[in-house]
C-alpha cells in the first residue's frame, strides 16, 4: 500500500532478498509507495534478485544513504517496471555471475530481463550497469545526474534491445557500450549535456577468431542523438560490421563522429 518503509538489512545481506521464483514487489505507484534502505556495507543492495521470474513494479527505491547497489539482479526474466531508484552505487544492476567470458555457458545465466518505464536519479556510478546481459530489453527509461555512466555495457553483452532510453547529466558517457556488443540494437535514445561522450562504442580489437576479441559486432545503431555533451558525440572504436544509421550529433565540444579500428 502507499505510505514510506523502512528497511534495515542484517549484517552481510541485502535489504531485501527475491530469491524465491515469481515473487512479486508492487506498490500503489512510484510516487506513493517507498521502500527507504539505509547500509554502509559493501555488496549489500537495497533488493537483491536471485531466482527467475521476479517483478519489480510501481515503487520508489530510496538508496541514498547506501554504498553499494540499489537493485542487483543476477538470474533470468526479470521485470523492473514503473519505478523511481534514487541513490546507491548503480540504480540498477544486472551482472552474469559466470566469469568466463569465452563460455558461451555465460549466455544461459542473466538474461530474458525486461526493464522499462523507470526513473533513475542521483546514483554515485551509474543508473542502469549491465554486465554480459543476453535478450533483454531495456526501454523507456530515464537516468539523470548521477555520477558516471548512463547505461554501460560490458563484457560482450549479446542479442539485446535498447530502445527509447534518455541519459543526461553525467559525469562520463551518456551511453557507454564496452567491451564488446554483440547483435544486439540500440535505438532511438538520447544523450545530453553529459561531461564526455555522448555514446561511447568501443571494444578490445585481437583479430576476428581469438576469444580475446571483444569488438562491438553484428549491430544495429540507429536514429540516436548526442546532444551538448562536452566531448565528441559517437566516439566508435573497434568494431566489426555494424550498421550506423540516422544518427545525430548536435553541438558537442569535440567531433561529431569519431570513428577508429572501424571494419565492415
Amino acid at each position: 500500500p502507499a505510505g514510506t518503509y523502512k528497511i534495515t538489512g542484517v549484517t552481510g545481506q541485502a535489504g531485501l532478498s527475491a530469491s524465491d521464483a515469481n515473487t512479486r514487489i508492487l506498490g500503489s505507484g512510484r510516487e506513493t509507495t517507498t521502500l527507504v534502505y539505509t547500509s554502509a556495507q559493501a555488496n549489500c543492495p537495497s533488493i537483491r534478485v536471485s531466482s527467475y521470474d521476479v517483478h519489480i513494479s510501481h515503487i520508489k527505491v530510496d538508496g541514498t544513504a547506501n554504498d553499494t547497489d540499489t537493485t542487483n539482479v543476477d538470474t533470468q526474466e526479470c521485470v523492473i517496471d514503473n519505478c523511481l531508484i534514487v541513490g546507491g552505487h548503480y540504480g540498477i544492476a544486472l551482472r552474469n555471475s559466470t566469469d568466463d567470458a569465452t563460455d558461451d555457458s555465460a549466455y544461459t545465466v542473466n538474461h530474458n530481463h525486461r526493464i522499462t518505464n523507470n526513473q533513475l536519479r542521483n546514483h554515485r556510478s551509474t543508473g542502469v550497469y549491465c554486465y554480459r546481459i543476453s535478450r533483454t530489453l531495456i526501454a523507456h527509461c530515464n537516468a539523470k545526474d548521477c555520477l558516471v555512466d548512463g547505461f554501460k555495457f560490458s563484457g560482450g553483452s549479446a542479442y539485446n534491445r535498447v530502445v527509447d532510453n534518455t541519459a543526461e547529466g553525467y559525469t562520463r558517457d551518456g551511453f557507454d557500450f564496452y567491451d564488446g556488443i554483440i547483435e544486439s540494437t540500440i535505438d532511438a535514445n538520447v544523450s545530453i549535456g553529459n561531461t564526455l561522450y555522448g555514446f561511447e562504442i568501443k571494444g578490445t580489437y585481437a583479430g576476428e577468431f581469438s576469444d580475446d576479441d571483444y569488438v562491438t559486432r553484428h549491430s544495429v545503431f540507429s536514429n540516436n542523438v548526442a546532444q551538448g555533451n562536452g566531448h565528441s558525440g559517437f566516439g566508435i572504436q573497434s568494431v566489426r560490421n555494424v550498421l550506423f544509421s540516422g544518427n545525430m550529433s548536435v553541438s558537442n565540444t569535440l567531433q561529431g563522429f569519431d570513428l577508429g579500428t572501424v571494419q565492415g
